[in-house]
C-alpha cells in the first residue's frame, strides 16, 4: 500500500534484522566476525551477522530469541519473552505488589516498563530487582544465541533499553564472561547499540544500502522488495 502510495519501492524487513543491519553499518562493530543485535520493544527478537551478512533461515525467521525455551524455578518450560520482555516485568510487579506503590498506571505496559526502569535508576530496591530479573533471563537467552552461533559481538538494541540498557549490557557480560563455550578462545564484546531507542528506524534506512550496496544474505531470501 505505501509503494503504490508513493510510487516508490518499499524494502519490508523486521525490527530485529533492521537494527542489526544498522549496527552494521554505522561502522562500529570493530570487525566483528559474528555479530548479534538484540533488540527488545514489545518483545524480544535478535538480527545475526556472520561476516556482514545477514542469516536469515529457511522463512527469513531466524534467531527469534523471545521463543527460546527456559525453565523456572519452579519446573515450568516458558519462552524467554515469557519472563524477560517488558509485559512479563509489569505483570511480575502486579504479582508482587510493586505496582501501585511504584505508581503503575496499568494501561500500558510499555510505559509502566519504563517507570519501572526509571525508578530503578533512582535506586528503588524494588524496581532494581525487577529490572535485574529481567536482565538475567535475557543473559541466558544471549548465551544460548552465543554458544549457537560461536558469537564475538553483541549489542542490545531497542526502546526497552533506553533507560536500564546498562543493566542489561552488565547482566550479559557476566553470564557470557561466565559461561559461553569458547571463553578461552575469544571473548564476546556486549555493548548498547549506538542509536539504541531508534535502532530499527535506522536500520530500517540502512536497509537501502544493504541492498543496493551489498544484497547479499544467508537464507532463502533478502528482505522483501514491494
Amino acid at each position: 500500500m505505501l509503494s503504490d502510495a508513493i510510487g516508490l519501492p518499499v524494502i519490508l524487513d523486521n525490527d530485529a534484522t533492521a537494527a542489526a543491519i544498522g549496527d552494521f553499518w554505522s561502522g562500529k562493530l570493530d570487525g566483528a566476525v559474528a555479530h548479534a543485535t538484540v533488540y527488545m520493544g514489545s518483545g524480544i527478537g535478535s538480527g545475526v551477522l556472520i561476516d556482514g551478512t545477514v542469516f536469515r533461515g529457511a522463512s527469513s525467521n531466524a534467531a527469534e530469541l523471545g521463543h527460546v525455551v527456559v525453565t523456572v524455578p519452579d519446573g515450568t518450560q516458558v519462552f524467554l519473552e515469557d519472563v524477560a520482555d517488558p509485559e512479563a516485568i509489569v505483570r511480575r510487579a502486579v504479582r508482587l505488589g510493586e505496582d501501585v506503590r511504584l505508581g503503575l498506571a496499568g494501561n500500558d505496559y510499555f510505559e509502566d516498563f519504563r517507570a519501572i526502569a526509571m525508578a530503578a535508576a533512582r535506586g528503588d530496591d524494588g524496581a532494581t530487582e525487577l529490572i535485574e530479573y529481567s536482565a538475567q533471563w535475557l543473559a541466558t537467552g544471549v548465551l544460548t544465541l552465543a554458544n549457537l552461533f560461536d558469537l564475538d559481538s553483541v549489542s542490545l538494541a531497542g526502546p526497552a533499553f533506553a533507560v536500564a540498557g546498562p543493566t542489561y549490557v552488565q547482566a550479559v557480560s557476566r553470564r557470557l564472561d561466565a559461561d559461553f563455550f569458547v571463553r578461552t578462545q575469544h571473548p564476546v564484546r556486549v555493548r548498547l547499540s549506538t542509536d539504541v531507542t531508534d535502532a530499527a528506524a535506522v536500520g530500517g534506512a540502512a536497509l537501502v544500502m544493504q541492498n543496493e550496496l551489498a544484497p547479499r544474505t544467508m537464507g532463502l531470501k533478502t528482505a522483501v522488495t514491494l
